[in-house]
Order: structure tokens, then C-alpha cells, then sequence
């Protein structure tokens, strides 16, 4: 892969906040692809791991569409009819897919303040204890808002995890599983604890701190995937030739006012007069983003392990 000044310049800058810092670029040009990792100013060839954050959540997204395509799940139902609850206002299933449905924060305090209290963001899942009952009990005390507008949250795709764990009766872990290797067929992509490799070394002696999970947390659905570049380049593919309605369908955006420029699709975001869709995703000291066009067939991912503001830039 030959890549321009300016991108080996921003990979440089990347590199030299630490020796520990690896990246790793993978593109699509209309099916032809490739990929290039970089550790330490040296390319190399392993195949690397990464947390890939919240891009997780297109995999939700085209997991509940799937569920829809098989008549189990309908996007406008409201989630108590899948889920006990107390009698009151609930959001439906595709406002949750689409971050309008007025839960407007990441994710509830109730979780994140005794978490970040008591562990460090970039060392250890601060969800790493959730289960689908603390889900519940946050629902049963939540007002919605009245006002629909966009407002990215992990919360609403929590709550997705617990419906698709109802509506299966399994563990959303165990769900998750089935569907990256039975439905998008990607080898080295999953769930850290079902990766048959040591994930506390990465590359040797560099040490990576990976969120750990249980399977039956439904945060998984919002940023529990572990995958590689060229595992990203191949979900790219999919993104770009696939014709099943429970992937080209996530790519419809939602229509509503919103002073944005940000526009929600399923699972997958785009921005006002623009043919790009994109997702990015930061859990604990790594950093991701798949943005693909689907007009030029071009998409490009950019996974990388620095932490911080720096990193993002």
C-alpha cells in the first residue's frame, strides 16, 4: 500500500507519542483491497487485535435486521412489548437504532459514575458488570423525553442487547457469536474472550490493556467487539456488495429535525449532503473508524491502540 505524505506524516505524529503505539490502515476500492500495519516507524505483518469500540454497533444493527427479516422483531414496536416493564412511555426499536429516541446521554450515571470512581476508563470496562436486570430496573425508573432528536448513547443499544437476548432467550454474548461467524463469516472477529490467543500481550512485550466481558452483558451490543484489519476490510466488502435487506437496509437515514450535521442511519451515521457512512469507536487505549462510500465502492478503516485526544486526531 503506497500512501500519500500527508497520511504517513499523521501516521508519523501518531507513532512518536509512544513506542508502544501501533496502527493499522485497510481500503476497499471497488473490490480490490489491501492493508498496511505499522509499529514503531516499521511495517510488519501479524495480524493484529483490536478493540474496535463502538463500531460494534453496526453489528447490533444488522443483527436486529436480521431478527425483523425473519418476522421476529418489528423496528416500530415499542420495546415493552418485548420487554416487562412498567406501564409508561417507551421509545421503539428503530428510535433506539437511530440515537432519537430522547434518552439523551452516553449511557445512564447510575452506571458510569460509581464505575469511573472506582476503576480507570482506559484500563478496565467500566460496564464490565452490567447484566440485563440492571437494564430493566434503569427502564423502569427512566422518563422519556418528549423531544425526538438525535443523541448518540450506548443506553439505547444496551437496551437493544436485552431485547434480542428476550426475544432469543440466550445470552447476547452467545448471539453475537453466532451471528459474526454464521452471517458475515469473519474469521478473526468476536468477542475477546472467544479469541484463542493471549490478549494481555500484543505483539510480544507490548502490553494492551482489552475490556473484558461476560457474555450475558448487554453492553457488548455497543462496544464489545475484538477484530483485525483485514477481518475490517472483508466487513467493508460486505457493507459495499451485499443486497440483504438486513444490511443495505441499515444504511437508510432517519428522517427528523435536527440543527446536526450529523444524520442517523441504522446502526451507521452519515452527514448532510454527503454519500458517506461512517462509525467510529474508543474503548480503553484503542481507537477505530470504518468510513466506506458506497457510490465510489471506497471504504477505508483505521484501527490503532494510543488512548486520548492525540490519538483521535
Amino acid at each position: 500500500m503506497i500512501l500519500s505524505d500527508k497520511i504517513n506524516k499523521s501516521i508519523n505524529k501518531y507513532l512518536s507519542i509512544s513506542k508502544k503505539y501501533n496502527i493499522s490502515v485497510g481500503i476497499v476500492i471497488r473490490g480490490s483491497s489491501d492493508t498496511i500495519t505499522i509499529s514503531n516507524d516499521e511495517i510488519i505483518e501479524e495480524q493484529l487485535y483490536y478493540d474496535i469500540g463502538s463500531i460494534s454497533k453496526t453489528f447490533t444493527a444488522h443483527m436486529v435486521l436480521k431478527a425483523a427479516d425473519d418476522g421476529l422483531i418489528n423496528l416500530d414496536d415499542k420495546i415493552d412489548k418485548y420487554l416487562k416493564l412498567k406501564k409508561k412511555e417507551y421509545p421503539t426499536i428503530r428510535e433506539l437504532l437511530a440515537h432519537s429516541c430522547g434518552f439523551n446521554h452516553l449511557t445512564p450515571v447510575e452506571i458510569t459514575v460509581p464505575a469511573l470512581l472506582t476503576r480507570r476508563y482506559s484500563k478496565r470496562n467500566i460496564y464490565e458488570n452490567i447484566t440485563n436486570e440492571d437494564i430493566i430496573s434503569l427502564l423502569n425508573g427512566k422518563r422519556l423525553s418528549k423531544k425526538r432528536s438525535y443523541s448518540y448513547s450506548d443506553f439505547n443499544y444496551a437496551i437493544l442487547g436485552v431485547v434480542l437476548s428476550e426475544i432469543f432467550n440466550k445470552p447476547f454474548g452467545d448471539l453475537m457469536h453466532y451471528f459474526i461467524k454464521n452471517e458475515l463469516k469473519l474469521d478473526n472477529t468476536d468477542i475477546s474472550y472467544n479469541i484463542d490467543r493471549n490478549l494481555d500481550g500484543y505483539i510480544k512485550t507490548k502490553k494492551v490493556r482489552f475490556w473484558k466481558w461476560n457474555k450475558d452483558n448487554p453492553y457488548i451490543s455497543g462496544g464489545g467487539i475484538t477484530s483485525t484489519i483485514k477481518d475490517m476490510v472483508n466487513y467493508m466488502k460486505i457493507q459495499l456488495q451485499s443486497d440483504k435487506n438486513y444490511i443495505a437496509g441499515c444504511h437508510s437515514c432517519q428522517k427528523f429535525k435536527s440543527n446536526s450535521n450529523i444524520i442517523p442511519c441504522l446502526g451507521w451515521h452519515t452527514y448532510k449532503n454527503s454519500n458517506q457512512l461512517w462509525h467510529v469507536g474508543g474503548v480503553g487505549t484503542f481507537r477505530s473508524s470504518v468510513i466506506i462510500n458506497k457510490h465510489k465502492k471506497i471504504g477505508v478503516a483505521v484501527l490503532g491502540n494510543a488512548r486520548g485526544c492525540k490519538s483521535a486526531n
